[in-house]
């Protein structure tokens, strides 16, 4: 059993916030509307997030968990389970969401996976000051790791990065009642 060691815990975070930030983020996709969700309510944005960008939104509300918004260290984003894993199993080896970083830097993923590889070099490129921005990770026991619900393309770019520098922190979003 591993335990994530945070650097600092922030103030909690609403679910709606959550939701809102989660939309905006697919809003920057090309295949999705650009739209303006600061006015929807909790429904609105489940419905959206379910329906128009087909996201995992229901485990992000169901039992109605507490969020917190925390920064950890970069050596410690590794240790997240990707989600959905049954598409990310065949890209970390069935590991963490680190798996696929150490078989991406092994050269493992250069002829089948080269969309992915050319992804997160990209994401690490365009983020050269560690900010990708915040992911949504939702824990269900009260043993780590986390699952990943949004954000496994920039958590791997992040532990790129973390593996390229000395020591740096990143900041998520994240259930942490244990359910």
């Amino acid at each position: 059993m591993s335990t994530i060691r945070y650097r600092r815990e922030l103030a909690p975070a609403e679910i709606t916030e959550v939701l809102r930030e989660w939309i905006l983020r697919e809003g920057q996709k090309e295949k999705y509307p650009d739209v303006d969700p600061s006015k929807w309510d909790k429904e609105r944005l489940v419905l959206e997030l379910g329906t128009t960008y087909d996201e995992p939104v229901q485990y992000a509300t169901f039992r109605a968990p507490e969020w917190s918004t925390l920064v950890i260290s970069g050596s410690e984003l590794g240790k997240f389970d990707p989600y959905p894993s049954i598409g990310c199993n065949w890209l970390t080896g069935g590991k963490t969401l680190a798996g696929a970083i150490d078989r991406m830097q092994a050269g493992d993923l250069d002829e089948e996976c080269s969309d992915f590889v050319q992804k997160i070099l990209t994401f690490r490129q365009q983020y050269p000051d560690h900010e990708f921005g915040a992911v949504v990770v939702r824990q269900y026991e009260e043993f780590w790791p986390p699952v990943t619900l949004d954000g496994n393309h920039r958590i791997w770019a992040a532990i790129l990065a973390a593996e390229m520098a000395s020591m740096w922190s990143w900041p998520f979003t994240s259930a942490t009642r244990h359910l």
